[in-house]
Formats: C-alpha cells, structure tokens, sequence
C-alpha cells in the first residue's frame, strides 16, 4: 500500500515534453494534476521511490530571471559560490525586463525572478531584498562631483549632454522633472540599458541617470552623484516565485540562497532613500 500523497510531490510520468515513463529529470515540470499522482503511481511504485529521493537531493534544473543591469551585479558572485557549494545544480539565467520576468514567472518558464518594484500577483510571492534609487551621476573629481552647488548640477544637466536609457520609466520620470524645474538639457543622448549609460559616463561623457547599484559595482568611487539636491526615484528589488512553487530541498535551498545573497548586498551599499522622492 502506498503512503498518503503529499501534495506537493509530482507524477514524472507525463513531462511537459509529453514523454511518458520517462526517467526523473531534475526541475522537469508535469502535465498531471496533484490528486492524478496517486492512481498513476500505483501501476508503478518504483516511481514513489524515485519521486521522495528526489526530494530530498540537491538536485535540480532552475531558470533565474533578472534585467541585465540587476543581474550584472547580484549575479556574479552568487553564482560563483552556489555552483561550488551544490555541484548537482543545474541554474540558468534568462535576461529581460523587470515586467518580462515577472510574466515569465507566472508562465513557469523562469522559477525565480529579481524584478525591480513588481505588481503584485496572487499567484507570486514577493520577498523585499533591498532598495535602490535612480539618479543623477556623473565622473567624480577626487572622488567628488563638479558641481558644489545645486545651481551648478542643474547648469551642468542644462549643458549637457544628459545620457540616460530612453525605454526605462524611471529615467522618463527623471527628466520629465528636470524640464518641470525649467531645466532643460541642450543634448540628451538616449541609450537602449543603463551598461551603456555607464559606460559612456566612464568616459567623461556628460552627466547621466543610473540606478546608484548600478553605478557603484565595478567601479566603486568613480561615478558620483552630481548633487543630492537633484530629483531621483527610488526602487525596491524583489525576488519573485510561484506560491504553488514544487517545494523539493534543491528548490528551497535555491530560493534561501537567494534572499541571502539579497540581504548581504542590502548592507554591502548604503542606497537610502532621501526624504524627497520623484514618484
């Protein structure tokens, strides 16, 4: 007689890739329904065996989503150490927008998101990592900005040229405000991702909108805030997965691995928010 099924053990009978008796495939996902598991099991017990062992191994094939921008920097080291900590583990990366991971969350082709200030969704859970903001910066002078006044950052924006990525809502909003204030940039250079908006300023070209994560990893102390008078709009980092997520050890050991990493990054960079806000 075969124990009472849990509900979160699978039938990997029918993948789907629709391949029926197929062996136990890491993370592979199934057509048959939670209370199918039982009758289909029983033609076969050996699969009952096979489905607790896997369970409770380390094992497993993940698909982590993130922008390129947020992977850039979260990424890098998590990755590094969770691959020489679980060998077995299989994890992937898939790099799209912020609102495009968390649809592919929902659809099940990414397990876990980092989405940048997500909708909420009643089939996701939402688990705060840290805060960001969006701001003004530009190549610091010993480690300083050229502008030692507000006056000065506004006269330098209005000089430009003022580089920032074109499709993001933030950088939007951002200069949106700037032209509020009467600051209008002589040149504005719009830029597909903040990689570029980043590298240009690099450079010495112009001041630009970055989010201050961003601006700092890699190059810690070179890209400065031009002056903390200036408009910015404040972010919050996400890790997303589905509530009805298959609660297996590797899936678990996954997801905690990842609120880990998120919660030493939130004390690795001060990014407070200001009291005033763009939103």
């Amino acid at each position: 007689r075969l124990p009472p099924m849990r509900p979160d053990i699978f039938c990997p009978r029918n993948t789907r890739d629709g391949v029926a008796d197929a062996p136990i495939e890491p993370g592979a996902r199934t057509l048959c329904e939670p209370w199918e598991t039982g009758p289909r099991l029983k033609d076969n017990p050996k699969h009952f065996t096979d489905m607790v062992h896997y369970m409770d191994e380390e094992v497993g094939r993940f698909v982590i989503g993130s922008h390129e921008s947020l992977g850039a920097y979260f990424l890098p080291d998590f990755l590094r150490d969770f691959f020489a900590a679980h060998p077995r583990m299989d994890v992937s990366v898939h790099n799209s927008s912020s609102a495009s991971v968390r649809d592919a969350v929902l659809d099940r082709s990414v397990d876990f998101g980092l989405v940048v200030n997500p909708r909420p969704h009643p089939d996701l859970v939402l688990v705060p990592l840290f805060d960001d903001a969006v701001d003004f910066f530009v190549l610091g002078v010993g480690g300083k900005s050229p502008a030692r006044s507000l006056d000065a950052a506004l006269a330098r924006l209005a000089e430009g040229p003022l580089v920032h990525a074109a499709r993001v809502a933030e950088s939007q909003v951002l200069v949106a405000d700037l032209a509020k204030r009467g600051c209008v940039p002589a040149r504005v250079l719009g830029c597909g991702d903040f990689e570029l908006v980043k590298a240009l300023l690099l450079a010495g070209v112009g001041c630009g909108l970055l989010p201050r994560r961003v601006a700092a990893y890699g190059h810690e102390g070179k890209l400065v805030r031009l002056h903390t008078g200036l408009p910015h709009f404040a972010d919050e980092i996400f890790l997303l997965y589905r509530a009805d997520l298959h609660k297996t050890k590797a899936a678990l050991l996954l997801k905690d691995a990842l609120v880990s990493h998120g919660k030493r990054l939130r004390g690795r960079l001060s990014a407070r928010r200001p009291a005033a806000s763009a939103r």
